[in-house]
């Protein structure tokens, strides 16, 4: 929404890294400064930090206070954290890249090949990213010929006409980013939100578009 940036504001930021860091003072100071979504941003590895985070999140009503609903970055995304805390995140909302339940005819190929030789099309968002990501570097390397250079195949990868078909659909780049266009505005980059069965012994990743739900 274009009038987010005016109307959100941060009510209270825990370091995780901070040697004083406490998980519970961490949610309890968020929820008494007003605070009505905890947003998850950790590095790729799933610290205990964040476990605990999760867990006295959840505990919330136990001193008489709420639980926040849980947003998060593409580092939660996986199955860990589905295994290990499952109702204890139902419900959160993930930003990713990419899902393979979102099926452009790019990622219709891909998901063939991946079945032919994983035996499933369950793949994540890493996979198909790795998979970009090497589809440019051959691509870049097969333009430069014999004597390929680290500066040679920056410049190839920077030029306005690279392009490259990937398991997410065209890769491109502008600058040093992935180049969005018109074409793959609604393809790259989506919401997933952990849901569960009656029992939450089954929990998935389900992309909300798909299912109309509302967080």
């Amino acid at each position: 929404h274009s009038d987010w940036s005016n109307t959100i504001s941060i009510a209270h930021g825990c370091n995780l890294s901070s040697p004083d860091f406490s998980a519970s003072k961490c949610v309890e100071d968020a929820f008494d400064k007003g605070a009505e979504i905890l947003a998850l941003f950790p590095s790729s590895q799933l610290s205990n930090e964040i476990q605990t985070l999760i867990s006295q999140n959840y505990n919330l009503p136990f001193s008489g206070r709420q639980f926040l609903p849980l947003i998060a970055g593409d580092a939660i995304y996986g199955d860990k954290i589905l295994r290990e805390f499952g109702r204890e995140v139902e419900g959160m909302v993930v930003a990713i890249p990419w899902h393979h339940e979102l099926k452009n005819s790019a990622s219709v190929t891909f998901l063939k090949e991946a079945q032919k030789l994983w035996g499933t099309q369950s793949v994540n968002w890493r996979t198909a990213s790795s998979y970009d990501a090497t589809q440019a570097l051959v691509e870049g390397l097969r333009q430069l010929g014999k004597n390929p250079t680290r500066k040679g195949l920056k410049q190839i990868l920077s030029q306005g006409d690279f392009s490259v078909q990937g398991a997410t659909g065209l890769v491109e780049f502008d600058g040093g980013d992935r180049k969005i266009t018109s074409k793959n505005e609604n393809e790259l980059g989506i919401l997933v939100q952990v849901q569960c069965d009656y029992n939450y012994d089954n929990c998935k990743f389900i992309p909300l578009d798909m299912n109309r739900s509302e967080f």
